[in-house]
């Protein structure tokens, strides 16, 4: 399976947190579908959470953000604040993502 440089350098891990394989299943996508600067905001808010010393789940994290299409390109998507950004600065572009990846074992992704 390939995943993206740029999602690995916002802090993407393999294996992936629970949490992480949570967010995909309730909202149907595939880590490749997820932009960098979504990873951003999902693990700074699981950092945020673990700071707190609380368990990040998908219920607290559709609290402060709702998932949204990037761009003019179906089936790409991003997180977008309900209200206070919580996650301070990600980079608010990264240009040419795409076309750095590499490949992983799907087994690291249940």
């Amino acid at each position: 399976m390939a995943i993206y440089a740029d999602q690995l350098e916002a802090g993407l891990r393999v294996p992936t947190t629970r949490f992480l394989r949570d967010c995909l299943r309730y909202w149907e996508v595939r880590i490749t579908q997820l932009t960098p600067n979504a990873i951003w905001v999902l693990v700074g808010f699981q950092l945020l959470c673990q700071h707190q010393e609380i368990a990040p789940t998908v219920n607290l994290f559709r609290r402060y953000y709702s998932i949204k299409n990037s761009g003019s390109e179906k089936g790409w998507f991003y997180f977008g604040n309900k209200g206070p950004k919580l996650v301070v600065d990600a980079p608010s572009l990264i240009k040419e993502w795409k076309r750095n990846f590499i490949f992983v074992s799907a087994d690291d992704f249940p």
